[in-house]
């Protein structure tokens, strides 16, 4: 857009340049003609002088020429007057175009130099942004390894349970865990690697209760684990369109491996809706 504007106010100044041309043309073939016409009425004053000392046996006879005289001159003097204010309203339309192409000269400069403090700025982002990347990056690689850390203490976990792929190993809670039939209440303020705990110890119910607040507040990885639990039926009964929902949820916050359970239970769901489909197994 700042070079379109540049190019549109490039023309306009050669446009103004161009009529400042021609009216100064216009202003020397005018400034000719007065100088013409000046001439002429000095002329004819001249013969108007001559006539008045002319003998009066030979006036008679000028008389209607010195008339015509009169009247041309003062026609000629109106055709002065009319060119000579024509050549004033020249002048400062010249000079109201000379300042519109000295603000239109000013624009320019200051969208070049908008121009250029952009360009600026937005190599800065770049490399900002580049920077950035690169540290996520890093850290993307150092989440990887712990994974693959967490899959070599927990080989079982990580073969049967997609909530392992997430949430690293956590230590057991000190406390005194939660019964299966404990409200929710209970275990409402326990924090997600407590569930994490839970899950691994094989307390899915547990897990689930622990998840699921955390999950209607928004944490991502709570409804990731949420989801993976309706789509195991750990904990709960088996629903894969409960499963897709959390799934969906935190996906949209950004979480990787739901968006890479996602597209399973989205498969079995489709296998179930099939003519004739049952979709796999509720349990696994």
């Amino acid at each position: 857009p700042v070079a379109t504007i540049s190019l549109d106010l490039s023309g306009q100044v050669r446009s103004l340049q161009a009529e400042r041309s021609r009216v100064n043309a216009a202003l020397v073939e005018r400034d000719q003609r007065i100088g013409a016409l000046e001439r002429e009425l000095g002329g004819k004053r001249q013969d108007e002088a001559l006539a008045s000392v002319v003998s009066p046996p030979s006036t008679a006879g000028l008389d209607v020429d010195l008339q015509k005289a009169r009247q041309k001159i003062t026609a000629l003097t109106e055709a002065m007057d009319k060119l000579r204010g024509d050549r004033d309203a020249a002048r400062q339309e010249s000079a109201a175009s000379l300042k519109t192409a000295a603000s239109l000269r000013r624009n320019l400069a200051g969208l070049v130099a908008e121009h250029d403090r952009l360009q600026r700025d937005i190599g800065a982002e770049n490399v900002w942004l580049r920077e950035a990347l690169d540290r996520k990056e890093t850290e993307v690689a150092l989440l990887r390894k712990s994974v693959e850390d967490s899959r070599s203490h927990a080989p079982q976990v990580a073969q049967t349970s997609p909530v392992s792929v997430s949430a690293p190993v956590a230590p057991p809670p000190t406390e005194t865990k939660p019964a299966p039939d404990t409200p929710r209440a209970a275990v409402s303020g326990s924090s997600l690697y407590d569930g994490v705990a839970a899950y691994q110890a094989g307390n899915y119910a547990d897990a689930f209760r622990i998840w699921e607040p955390l999950a209607e507040k928004g944490n991502a990885r709570a409804q990731f684990h949420l989801g993976a639990l309706y789509f195991e039926g750990r904990g709960v009964v088996r629903d894969l369109n409960e499963a897709r929902t959390w799934l969906r949820r935190a996906a949209e916050k950004g979480s990787a491996p739901a968006r890479s359970l996602l597209p399973r239970v989205e498969d079995d769901l489709r296998l179930r809706e099939k003519p004739g489909g049952t979709g796999p197994a509720a349990g696994r």
